[in-house]
């Protein structure tokens, strides 16, 4: 039960490391330099927009949580809701302080503006699009691209002529497929508590070989897509460097992929025990993808 608490620590790392990751490759993708105050803001972004996004969804979630999930904060009685409607309202407050800080372009704004509205839909009393099988995955994933889109706006990858804002939105839509398809992969775990509150998934719908053949698509599709895509902009823009970093990077996830996939066919015990492989399953592919942009831009080109 405790390392549910410490995934959730892990998680919130994991998004401001991301975060920056995806400045940093924004900016070194055109050989420019970051500046540190964006650096300050892009991190700070990426702290409260996944504090604002967590604890309003574990607030909606207390009821499930006592069955899925007892040791987490709410249910357990150790935070008081009241409390965590506070931690909402901060974090809501830093996310709009630091995206105005980064001063977007008018798509970075919309981008950002859509990240925390798609947030709210998927938690927000009333709403709670999260508790749909079908809405809930595609308002957590446009949510995610979002956020991803609005970042890269700031860059001046996006700033820059050429092939800059495909490979900006060739990077979008790689997480979009790749978060959609894995995304019910991790709800296998919390069926009972998604259950009793009303909730439904896909992983209730179809049988549970359907939910592992799905994510294995999400495993491997995406990484054959950047592959193919980078190839389509370099032949229609100019993209100095980068081809080959991001094909490289195509091949690594897509190794990862196929490991990622014989765990889930093969090992499928682990997505109903294990919550940091659940959180793996779900995440940790999204991370490392977005960790390694700025990497294999400096390692390969060097």
């Amino acid at each position: 039960m405790v390392s549910t608490i410490i995934c959730r620590w892990e998680i919130t790392l994991m998004i401001v490391l991301q975060a920056l990751a995806l400045y940093l490759f924004g900016e070194w993708a055109v050989d420019a330099s970051p500046a540190v105050s964006e650096v300050i803001a892009v991190g700070l972004f990426g702290l409260f927009a996944q504090g604002f996004c967590s604890v309003l969804n574990d607030i909606n979630d207390v009821e499930a949580d006592r069955i899925n999930h007892p040791e987490r904060p709410f249910p357990s009685g150790r935070v008081s809701i009241a409390q965590g409607w506070a931690v909402v309202a901060g974090c809501f407050a830093g996310s709009v302080l630091c995206a105005l800080a980064l001063a977007p372009p008018a798509f970075g704004a919309v981008m950002f503006a859509l990240h925390l509205l798609f947030s709210l839909l998927y938690s927000f009393p009333g709403v709670r699009f999260g508790r749909q099988w079908l809405l809930g995955p595609l308002t957590l994933v446009t949510s995610t691209v979002c956020g991803v889109l609005a970042v890269l706006s700031c860059t001046s990858l996006h700033a820059s002529a050429g092939a800059g804002k495909g490979v900006i939105l060739l990077v979008g839509l790689v997480c979009f497929l790749h978060h959609l398809f894995v995304i019910p992969l991790k709800d296998i775990k919390d069926l009972a508590g998604d259950a009793h509150v009303g909730g439904s998934s896909l992983a209730m719908k179809i049988p549970r070989r359907g939910v592992h053949a799905i994510g294995v698509a999400g495993y491997t599709v995406p990484w054959i897509v950047l592959y193919a895509g980078v190839g389509l902009l370099d032949g229609r823009g100019d993209i100095p460097g980068l081809v080959a970093p991001l094909r490289t990077l195509a091949v690594l996830c897509l190794v990862i992929g196929a490991v990622m996939s014989w765990l889930v066919v093969f090992r499928p015990v682990l997505l109903e025990r294990s919550q940091r492989f659940c959180w793996f399953a779900e995440l940790g592919l999204l991370f490392l993808f977005q960790l390694f942009l700025p990497v294999v831009v400096r390692v390969v080109r060097g």
